[in-house]
């Protein structure tokens, strides 16, 4: 969980100092509960699997900060005040996602992950155009699909098998685990 806490970091400040954004439990530690889950289902190393779900919740943050231009935005002009942070720090933590992936040696699963981006880009922009309405649940559970299909790639396991087990994680886990609000750098630390 150390990956996860550097990526966090800006010089001296955190997230935390340059947002004004709730952050929850589950915004750090979903996915990696997912993996391991995934892990402990088919085998997998649990090692090897808390790095999967650090770089899925790597993207999930960076997908989560830009997810917040559609909220309570009203104009362009607040758009434009408001939202470069989120937008510049998102930016910043997907690049540390790619760096990740690519310094663990993984990057044969970027076009998993691309998938989700790919889905996650176009909802965005029909939300903003007002074409849709696009929640970050939908987000969770697309990205909750794309790593079970890395884990069982990884582990050699049917994709349906692991597909139907993360379904049902994310199904009684997301909604149900919220927990605390998280709103400094001690706090996030505390609770690795």
């Amino acid at each position: 969980m150390q990956v996860l806490k550097e990526a966090l970091r800006v010089k001296e400040n955190t997230i935390f100092d340059l947002l004004q954004h709730t952050f929850y439990e589950r915004d750090f530690a979903y996915f990696i509960k997912l993996a391991v889950h995934l892990g402990d289902v088919t085998g997998y190393d649990n090692r090897k699997a808390i790095k999967f779900g650090e770089l899925s919740q790597l993207l999930y943050l960076s997908s989560l900060l830009h997810y917040s231009l559609t909220e309570d935005t009203t104009n362009t002009q607040q758009l434009r005040a408001e939202k470069q942070m989120p937008v510049l720090l998102g930016d910043l933590i997907y690049g540390r996602f790619i760096s990740m992936l690519t310094n663990t040696g993984n990057t044969g699963y970027l076009p998993l992950y691309l998938t989700y981006l790919k889905v996650f880009n176009a909802n965005g922009v029909e939300e903003l155009e007002g074409r849709m309405v696009f929640d970050m649940h939908h987000a969770v559970q697309i990205l909750t699909e794309k790593t079970a299909e890395i884990m069982a790639s990884a582990s050699g396991v049917a994709v349906a098998v692991v597909q139907n087990e993360a379904n049902q994680y994310f199904q009684t886990h997301w909604d149900a685990e919220q927990g605390e609000k998280v709103t400094t750098f001690a706090a996030l630390e505390a609770m690795m």
